[in-house]
């Protein structure tokens, strides 16, 4: 058994040299707790693209008339027309555009100036030749092409002689614009760049942060041994008997749990036990709120349980106590603030799980004076007195950046152990708490990180263990199965 544990620590540190220290699974869920402001940023700016371009459009009005083009000689066949209509086009444009054309238009329309657009086109297999006039103003636009029509002799009979141009189709006052607003086109646009950039700017500052995303980083950036990683696992479960969803607590005694998170429990148990020895009362802290310290030291302690005879849990996070809850317990008295005040000795307060085997010294509320209660002298005798019935002790404490207790207990126990939570906590912050619990009494065995989401890929060979291996292992009943 122990040497199987050996081999499965080093090729649990063999691939975890594997894992690149930069995770996209990590950027990608920065991404999805941010996709509200994203989305309200593509929204904002679709709205302001939408005001824009309703607010900046100009309708435009286009008169056109077809023209054919055919050419004087009588025995000319299609072939020479098509050729002709061909040759004629951009020609024709140019001459419709000539000084000498457009000042005889404007003086038969009488325009002083005309801003609009002059443009003739072939229509393709065909000798016809499509002449169109846009301009802001349908009537305007009317005019000048009729104009031209009628007036483009001026300039075509010297360069385009051999060839007659007739009228097709008369050209129509406009009544409707030719161009429209596109707002909703362009509100879109803009919303889809917008969020691909909003996504962009996100994903840069995730890559940027200066935080612990896996146990190599953990290494790399903090002054401590990394414990390991303890894997996401969903609050919320469904109820099959009654087909909803009701939250109930992360512990490994909890047959909803997946194995991938009890796996990773066994797993720090393992290490705890190699760095701590027995008979060692534990501290577990974090730096910050809603890590998962609670979750860690009630898993932990219930990891031990299973191994160990008398192992006790101390909710000492007199404040914002959270094991009583995560283990299901009901609220009662005595507590742990009982035993602190004198009011109740140890033994009478410490309940025991029948099904776990777990020994718990809750805490149900936040005490009162709860900076009174930790001192050197009440804490100091707690701790002292579970030693002599106890195995293993685990001391829950509260967040290092909520109170000074963890740095008042620290004195009296052990060893410690740092949770932090993935890509959650400055690396810088993290570095300082670290500092504080290695100057202590106290050894710091190590830091765990919490709620890890990972895709990095396990590479496997013949002597290495992946968690399938283990749960087939498992499922199978095999010795370690038993052993565990």
């Amino acid at each position: 058994m122990d040497k199987l544990s050996d081999k499965n620590e080093k090729f649990t540190s063999a691939d975890s040299e594997l894992r690149p220290d930069f995770d996209l699974l990590v950027v990608f869920l920065d991404l999805c707790r941010k996709i509200a402001s994203v989305l309200a940023v593509s929204v904002l700016v679709a709205v302001g693209a939408y005001i824009y371009a309703d607010a900046s459009y100009v309708p435009e009005y286009r008169a056109s008339t077809t023209l054919v083009i055919t050419t004087r000689d009588s025995s000319a066949t299609v072939y020479s027309n098509l050729y002709a209509t061909t040759n004629i086009a951009g020609v024709f444009e140019s001459l419709l555009n000539s000084s000498i054309l457009q000042s005889k238009v404007l003086e038969e329309v009488g325009l002083e100036r005309f801003d609009g657009r002059i443009s003739a086109a072939r229509v393709s297999e065909t000798n016809l030749l499509k002449v169109s006039v846009t301009g802001d103003e349908p009537r305007e636009v009317f005019l000048v092409l009729k104009a031209l029509i009628e007036n483009h002799g001026i300039v075509t009979e010297e360069v385009i002689g051999d060839v007659v141009v007739e009228v097709l189709e008369l050209a129509k006052v406009p009544t409707a614009p030719s161009n429209s607003a596109d707002a909703v086109k362009k509100a879109a646009k803009a919303a889809i760049i917008a969020f691909v950039a909003a996504a962009v700017i996100v994903c840069v500052r995730s890559f940027m942060r200066d935080t612990v995303r896996s146990r190599k980083e953990a290494e790399n950036k903090l002054d401590c041994y990394c414990l390991g990683e303890v894997c996401h696992e969903k609050k919320q479960r469904s109820h099959r008997l009654l087909g909803k969803k009701v939250k109930s607590g992360i512990i490994i005694t909890n047959p909803t749990v997946s194995f991938a998170f009890t796996e990773s429990i066994r797993k720090l148990r393992r290490r705890t036990e190699q760095s701590l020895g027995a008979g060692k009362a534990l501290m577990i802290t974090s730096v910050m709120e809603n890590e998962g310290k609670s979750t860690i030291a009630v898993n932990l302690s219930l990891a031990l349980a299973k191994k160990h005879e008398r192992v006790l849990l101390i909710d000492l996070d007199l404040r914002k106590p959270a094991c009583y809850k995560l283990l299901g317990l009901k609220e009662r008295t005595p507590d742990a603030a009982s035993v602190l005040e004198g009011k109740i000795n140890l033994a009478k307060a410490v309940i025991r799980d029948p099904i776990s085997g777990l020994y718990i010294l809750p805490q149900h509320g936040s005490a009162k004076k709860a900076d009174d209660l930790i001192n050197r002298s009440t804490v100091s005798a707690l701790i002292e007195e579970a030693h002599k019935y106890f195995k293993y002790i685990i001391v829950d404490m509260p967040p290092m950046s909520a109170a000074m207790d963890s740095e008042l207990v620290m004195e009296h126990v052990d060893a410690s152990m740092l949770v932090v939570r993935q890509n959650y906590t400055s690396a810088r912050v993290i570095e300082k708490a670290v500092e504080v619990l290695h100057s202590g009494h106290s050894k710091l065995i190590g830091c765990v990180i919490n709620n890890a989401f990972s895709s990095s890929v396990y590479f496997k060979s013949k002597h290495s263990y992946g968690y399938e291996s283990y749960k087939r292992y498992s499922e199978g009943r095999g010795e370690y199965a038993k052993n565990s």
